[in-house]
């Protein structure tokens, strides 16, 4: 994959690998040659009509991924690792 992508030779990368696709970015940043890559699997679900977005005011609120996360059980053991990395977003912000 890492060499199909380096042979491309893309500005941007958008990749779609669900709860993988951080760290994949993560491994292989410094081979893809990509300007910017950029974790785009839950965007492919709602834009395909696979997934619904949460009503409007979550999403005014900022609190779309919360409510992704409440509802699915799936995201739930991921959760923890989503709520440090909100609370480290919030402090580097002040």
């Amino acid at each position: 994959m890492v060499a199909a992508i380096q042979k491309a030779a893309p500005d941007l990368l958008l990749v779609g690998m669900g709860e993988r696709q951080e760290a994949f970015i993560h491994r292989h940043k410094p081979h893809l040659e990509a300007r910017v890559a950029i974790g785009v699997g839950g965007t492919l679900d709602v834009l395909a009509g696979e997934a619904r977005r949460p009503p409007l005011w979550a999403q005014r609120l900022g609190l779309e991924w919360l409510l992704r996360v409440g509802l699915d059980p799936k995201r739930w053991r991921r959760a923890p690792r989503l709520f440090r990395f909100a609370y480290l977003v919030l402090k580097e912000g002040r």
